[in-house]
């Protein structure tokens, strides 16, 4: 807002030594006019005809003419620092003097300064003081807080709603937080009650109305109302993977898979046993991998010298071929992409390979050694088909997301989308990350940040010494910026 005021205020200025000279011009001059009821044919009237404006019709015309210039100068400064007004908007000008502030949900910022944390909102408004020693991103509403070596809750407008006396705390999963006093754990409700006691030597997270647990160098797991699902066994731990299952370990290394109602889908005779990815989990049996599906039944054969999780729809898997040679390139094994039905889609040909994105592509590297110095990795994307849809002559990508990948190559970077076209040309010192569902790119160049649009059109001027979005966090509405060791916030409007 200041810069604005400092713009407008030089507007003025300018426009003032220019008003007065027109309006010292205009008094001299003569202005005719024709009574609707004179036809004068491009005849000259006579001296009764010939009129002057009155100061107070030359003031009115400056007056006009200021306002109108004024006004469109000011859209000018504003359009150029904010080009595309429909996606951002600036809420704070880097005013705020913070060692700085970060994005951290709920519409509010972690600020520290110095040693102390605390939380403002997007207006920039102090919401909890700076007297934490740390405030974790927010979850279902509440914020974890660390204060005075303890550790408590708070809601976003600062309340305390957990009081700081415990040595650990989570957030409320399915209505429990785990609590820790002296070394002992429990979970109390979000009134603050104790609803399991403090007994255990550690407890997880709940999930899906179950906790794991690890009492006196025993595992088991408990429900909500602290009832021993599955009882204690001095010879093995649980892994929650997710969906409900359980991964029951022995000591001796061997594991087999359990559901929530304590029923074995798996007897203990695998060396592991993934989370599942789209319906399919990883296993390894007798030093081989395949895939089972939720009932335990084994969909694609346990035949692969190594597996990795499925997305969209295909999987990597190495192949035994006799081929045993270890090392640091994948290019000394058969490598392949496998469908749901464990059929073969190809074979990989290509040094490094990655998973398939959202978008239908999988980047892929080979090595380069054409350089003045030395071995370079170039970059390229493929299709399910595995053939080559992007070239392989970048020096580095990033994976397709929202349909765009960043691209580096000549010390620049830029963006792609699906077509190999560039929405954002190879100009920038940086891409740092697209954001806000692939709506907006937080690029560098000449040392300065700035925002672009996925049309790679400049919407925020590369002026700024620093900008912090929320990321992965999912708090991609706001960003920080900073300037000239100040702070600010802008939005981006959903």
């Amino acid at each position: 807002m200041a810069n604005i005021i400092n713009a407008y205020l030089t507007v003025i200025i300018n426009y003032y030594i220019i008003i007065m000279a027109f309006e010292k011009g205009i008094k001299s001059m003569s202005v005719h006019y024709y009574p609707v009821d004179v036809e004068h044919h491009g005849k000259k009237p006579g001296p009764e005809k010939r009129k002057k404006m009155s100061q107070s019709q030359i003031k009115l015309i400056a007056i006009i003419s200021f306002a109108v210039i004024a006004l469109i100068s000011g859209m000018f400064y504003i359009t150029d620092k904010i080009l595309n007004p429909e996606l951002i908007k600036i809420l704070v000008e880097p005013t705020l003097d913070y060692d700085g502030i970060i994005p951290c949900g709920e519409e509010r910022l972690r600020a520290h300064k110095g040693e102390k944390v605390g939380l403002i909102d997007k207006r920039g408004k102090t919401v909890a003081p700076l007297i934490y020693d740390f405030i974790i991103d927010f979850s279902d509403g509440l914020a974890i807080a660390y204060k005075d070596g303890k550790v408590g809750l708070i809601e976003k407008n600062g309340n305390v709603v957990i009081d700081f006396i415990y040595n650990d705390i989570s957030c409320f999963y399915d209505g429990l937080a785990k609590v820790c006093i002296d070394g002992k754990y429990g979970y109390i409700n979000q009134n603050g009650e104790i609803v399991i006691p403090l007994i255990y030597d550690y407890v997880f997270d709940f999930s899906n109305g179950f906790a794991r647990f690890w009492k006196d160098d025993t595992h088991g797991v408990i429900d909500t109302a602290g009832n021993i699902v599955f009882p204690f066994e001095y010879d093995s731990h649980i892994e929650d993977i997710g969906d409900g299952f359980f991964v029951k370990w022995r000591d001796d290394g061997k594991c087999g898979l359990i559901n929530k109602s304590g029923e074995i889908v798996l007897p203990e005779e695998y060396e592991m046993i993934r989370r599942f990815q789209e319906g399919l989990a990883v296993v390894q049996k007798d030093g081989k991998f395949g895939y089972i599906d939720m009932t335990g039944d084994i969909i694609i054969p346990i035949e692969y010298k190594s597996a990795r999780d499925f997305n969209d729809g295909m999987a990597i898997v190495e192949l035994f071929d006799g081929r045993n040679i270890t090392g640091y390139s994948r290019a000394w094994s058969t490598w392949a992409y496998i469908n749901k039905s464990g059929e073969i889609a190809f074979t990989v040909k290509y040094n490094f390979f990655y998973e398939f994105s959202d978008d239908g592509l999988a980047m892929v590297s080979n090595y380069d050694n054409s350089g003045a110095y030395g071995v370079y990795r170039k970059y390229g994307f493929i299709d399910k088909s595995g053939e080559i849809v992007i070239p392989m002559i970048y020096e580095g990508a990033t994976p397709f997301e929202y349909g765009l990948a960043a691209v580096y190559g000549g010390n620049k970077s830029g963006v792609i989308d699906t077509t190999g076209d560039f929405v954002v040309e190879l100009i920038y010192d940086s891409v740092r990350s697209i954001i806000g569902e692939g709506k907006i790119i937080i690029a560098e160049k000449n040392t300065k940040y700035g925002l672009l649009n996925n049309k790679g059109e400049v919407i925020l001027a590369f002026e700024y010494d620093n900008i912090i979005s929320g990321g992965n966090r999912g708090q991609d509405n706001l960003l920080s910026v900073r300037k000239d060791g100040k702070w600010g916030i802008i939005e981006i409007k959903k």
